[in-house]
């Protein structure tokens, strides 16, 4: 295939979902490839990048087609610490994926998971004597990650919350018909033993490093991704952007090399891509702050419903009218979909996305008991 034939494959990624999960989905793609240039440049720290959805959700099937290249990278997080270990070994300037963890509220889960992230980001494993206790064996692991979960990790400590990165998708999130046509031409390549078009892309994307590697090092020491006052409360969420954002320049700068457009057309996908990553930055960083998000939907609904109609005095009105809760006694009754959707508009309206998924919040209110569930 040409050049630019490859780089408008890659670039149809971004038709598979909103912007808001695509875009850092295909930003994330490419940095285990670019992780070294990285480091040269003065790099130390790294995030990890969770896919958060809903069983059904097709989030693991989007991550093979974007993260499984060059051979099946998948590692479950049920796997022993060890085999996580070796994995990461393995990667070396690539990706791994981390798959299916199924409950961010279990301590023991999240420690596991706490371990991966802190020797990820030290890029060191855990060390273990050789010769006889003489020497001590150091393991590097320096490669890019994505976890798929059900729930946002909520038992994690809040600087490790602050290094992961949370995408959230739903049930009907993603285009299956556009995600289909990437999965066929996967199945299709490697049972006639050849590459698949995103493997074919991403050999030209690290021909392209390997051609410009002294001057991207530069570049990358010198960029400086500068946060408006007062919009990130958090310095590590300031280096996830740099991060993110220098990717999206040297991802763009490559497709302006290999697609034929214009800097001006670059220069505008870039800010586009830009401004995504700072709003999922901002989402991210509420998970931060002390205010939980089971919290900031009580709130949502406590304002609606006093001084919104949001709730209908009994069963029948509500059947009747628009409302997404009606009262029983004195328990309200509230519609859980309808109720998350009022709740997201709400912060919305005042320019503040609602940093959780509707799963995660119902799994805290069953742990407080403030929610019962019938079968």
């Amino acid at each position: 295939f040409m050049a630019q034939d490859l780089v408008e494959w890659a670039i149809g990624v971004l038709s598979i979902g909103p912007a808001e999960v695509m875009v850092p989905l295909l930003i994330h793609a490419h940095l285990g490839y670019t992780l070294k240039l990285y480091e040269d440049a003065g790099y130390n720290e790294q995030y990890i990048l969770t896919l958060i959805g809903a069983s059904g959700s097709k989030k693991t099937s989007l991550a093979r087609v974007l993260f499984c290249l060059f051979g099946e990278v998948v590692v479950n997080f049920t796997a022993t610490d060890r085999a996580i270990e070796l994995d990461l070994m393995k990667r070396q300037d690539a990706t791994l994926l981390l798959d299916d963890l199924s409950s961010g509220s279990d301590r023991i889960l999240a420690g596991k998971f706490e371990k991966i992230l802190r020797q990820l980001g030290d890029s060191i494993g855990r060390k273990r004597s050789i010769n006889g206790g003489m020497e001590q064996d150091v393991v590097r692991t320096r490669c890019a990650m994505l976890l798929t979960a059900e729930t946002n990790i909520d038992a994690l400590s809040k600087s490790s919350k602050l290094r992961t990165l949370a995408v959230n998708i739903g049930i009907e999130t993603l285009d299956s018909a556009a995600l289909y046509m990437y999965q066929n031409d996967e199945i299709m390549a490697h049972s006639s033993g050849q590459w698949s078009k995103l493997e074919q892309y991403m050999t030209l994307y690290v021909r392209f490093l390997e051609r410009h590697y002294g001057q991207i090092v530069q570049n990358l020491a010198m960029a400086r991704t500068t946060p408006v006052p007062g919009e990130f409360s958090f310095s590590r969420q300031v280096t996830i952007l740099k991060i993110m954002s220098s990717q999206a320049k040297l991802m763009t700068d490559f497709w302006r090399i290999h697609f034929q457009v214009s800097d001006a057309e670059v220069f505008a996908m870039y800010s586009y891509f830009e401004n995504v990553l700072r709003c999922l930055i901002g989402q991210n960083e509420l998970r931060g702050k002390k205010v939980e998000p089971y919290v900031l939907f009580l709130q949502a609904i406590k304002y609606g419903l006093s001084c919104e109609n949001i709730a209908a005095p009994n069963k029948d009105i509500f059947v009747m009218g628009n409302f997404i809760a009606y009262w029983s006694k004195e328990n309200l009754m509230l519609m859980s979909d309808l109720g998350f959707d009022y709740v997201v508009k709400y912060y919305s309206r005042h320019d503040q996305p609602f940093p959780d998924s509707l799963q995660s919040v119902l799994n805290k209110f069953y742990e407080l008991g403030l929610l019962e569930v019938y079968e």
